[in-house]
């Protein structure tokens, strides 16, 4: 009598048993896919290729080898940033000092020393120094290339003037571009924002042979913080690059107005 009535019960029971069971299942289900997928992220993150840098050192090399403090802003991290011009890009990087000293001017510096004619940190496009040679100090932003050009950029956060002069003093800032043919066959884009600002950027490229060859123009401007719709400055800028076998390094003309 009693086995009958213990029985009669687990049956009644049983429904609910086996929709526990269900729900314990489904609950576990996405917290083990959870886990499983953040390990199968520390896994890609831990057997990525390694960084390879070249501005410690003046060769490639790994990142983890190098002799300095060095930062590397890829492309992903420039088109994320809305960065649209050098100085902006940099705000990225730790322990650099960016002001705004007047429309499209920047001082840059690392650790302070940002005055707007500051000489401290040393600016390269494509390992070449473009500092002005009368003024001691590089334009940030009166370059030939755009950030759309740019295709990484790798910063020294501390002295390199072992390898690259006295103007490395605090830092170096090493602005690597696309190659020629590398990027899109033509683009183009217009922005606008307050206070008159307006950029206009046009690149093309194009494979001839084992040569190729990529050209690019742009203008921005933007008016003064005072006087509403006057021109504070106005920068036009132009280049041509290409790349052939027949040379080591690229070859670039290039041309900027202030």
């Amino acid at each position: 009598m009693i086995e009958r009535f213990f029985r009669s019960r687990i049956l009644a029971c049983a429904p609910f048993i086996w929709w526990s069971c269900l729900c314990l299942l489904y609950l576990q289900t996405p917290a083990r896919a959870g886990e499983e997928g953040q390990e199968d992220l520390e896994m890609d993150i831990y057997f990525a290729p390694a960084e390879t840098v070249t501005s410690a050192s003046r060769h490639a090399q790994p990142l983890e080898q190098s002799p300095s403090a060095i930062t590397v802003l890829t492309r992903e991290d420039i088109e994320a940033s809305g960065a649209r011009t050098l100085p902006e890009a940099l705000r990225l990087v730790p322990n650099m000092d960016i002001r705004l000293v007047k429309p499209l001017w920047y001082g840059v510096g690392v650790r302070r020393n940002s005055g707007p004619a500051s000489d401290k940190v040393l600016l390269l496009v494509d390992s070449r120094d473009v500092t002005l040679e009368f003024f001691g100090f590089p334009a940030w932003t009166v370059q030939a290339f755009s950030m759309d050009d740019v295709e990484r950029i790798e910063v020294i956060r501390g002295p390199g003037s072992a390898l690259y002069g006295a103007n490395a003093y605090a830092g170096v800032v090493n602005v690597i571009t696309r190659a020629p043919g590398s990027e899109p066959r033509a683009s183009f884009s217009l922005r606008g924002g307050e206070r008159g600002q307006i950029e206009i950027s046009l690149r093309s490229s194009e494979k001839i042979g084992a040569l190729s060859l990529a050209a690019g123009a742009g203008l921005m401007r933007a008016d003064l913080w005072s006087v509403r719709d006057t021109p504070g400055m106005n920068i036009l800028r132009g280049q041509l690059s290409g790349r052939a076998p027949r040379f080591e390094d690229r070859f670039r003309l290039q041309l900027v107005q202030e």
